[in-house]
């Protein structure tokens, strides 16, 4: 134990010795050939999904609200040594902020932010310069949400992450899934078909790194609490509009009706609260506005057709006493 200790002071020393956290490892040295500079090949940075956890999402503003656990690794030559030379040490654990860096950050994201700072967060590096860094960020992504088909709807967002300064021959931005990608969603959505691509901006000299992500809305609650409801209600004020012989009756249907419509009001005004505002009314929008105007054509319909039928009934009472006065008088 002594003597792991030793050697391994002994290797920190070593690697320190000289080591500047905020240059970075990468050849950036050009060769002319030709009459023109060519860049020389430069270095790779693996950034790995390893966790993703869904906390909220607000369709309103068209934002979700993420944990994510990253795993990066590059290559530092600077930080190779000979593990004979310090007693069989072939890796150490140091502080992040002692080592250079690359600086990944969120793009497409309103509040990015890494759950631990960088000195207390340790990195695994190797005797053959490789650095193994795993953190863990909380970001809020901006998503453009589709609601033509809610509740049955899909969307399509993007975790997005960039390199910037370096060109994609000084280094490149790789994105993989980790093969034991863990992924925790929501009650109401849930995360699948996860594909990652790659983006070169060379203008501005940003490398572009996204994770697609598939959310699928489950539409249980929906259906259960809204759609079905509401469907089984208007389907018995029509029957008992229908089948009403008395007064009363019809009138109880009328009022019925009439509040029924009220409340498909009201889940309306929740839709629109709830959604992000959109020039096409979701399906269930659809739904519920035509199950008004049904129930307001059967409301008016049976009300049309009751003061027709109390019409004809007095014009039926009117000819009767006509038709008896013409008999007395015969």
């Amino acid at each position: 134990s002594e003597n792991f200790l030793t050697n391994n002071h002994k290797l920190l020393g070593t690697l320190m010795e000289g080591y500047d956290s905020g240059l970075s490892p990468f050849n950036t040295h050009s060769e002319r050939m030709n009459r023109s500079l060519i860049d020389q090949l430069g270095g790779t940075i693996e950034n790995k999904l390893h966790f993703v956890r869904l906390i909220r999402v607000e369709e309103r503003e068209q934002q979700i609200y993420t944990v994510l656990i990253i795993v990066t690794k590059w290559r530092d030559p600077r930080l190779i040594w000979d593990p004979s030379e310090f007693g069989g040490i072939d890796h150490i654990y140091v502080q992040a902020d002692m080592i250079w860096h690359p600086e990944i950050a969120a793009c497409d994201s309103s509040a990015y932010s890494p759950v631990l700072p960088d000195h207390a967060v340790f990195v695994k590096v190797k005797y053959t310069g490789d650095v193994l860094a795993e953190r863990a960020y909380a970001v809020t992504y901006i998503c453009e949400f589709d609601i033509a088909l809610f509740p049955f709807d899909k969307q399509k967002c993007r975790i997005c992450f960039f390199l910037p300064i370096y060109k994609e021959s000084e280094l490149n931005l790789l994105g993989t899934f980790s093969d034991d990608l863990v992924v925790l969603d929501t009650p109401e959505w849930e995360l699948s078909n996860f594909n990652v691509e790659t983006q070169h901006k060379d203008k501005n000299m940003i490398i572009q790194l996204f994770y697609n992500i598939t959310m699928t809305r489950r539409s249980d609650f929906w259906v259960k609490i809204i759609i079905a409801p509401s469907f089984l209600i208007g389907c018995l004020i029509l029957i008992g509009l229908i089948i009403s012989v008395d007064d009363e009756t019809k009138s109880n249907a009328v009022n019925l009706g009439l509040t029924t419509m009220i409340s498909m009001t009201v889940i309306l005004g929740i839709l629109s609260d709830s959604l992000p505002k959109s020039k096409d009314l979701p399906v269930l929008g659809y739904f519920v506005l035509y199950e008004i105007i049904i129930i307001e054509g059967a409301v008016i319909s049976v009300i049309y057709i009751n003061r027709v039928a109390k019409n004809i009934k007095k014009i039926g009472r009117k000819l009767g006493v006509i038709r008896r006065w013409v008999v007395c008088e015969e």
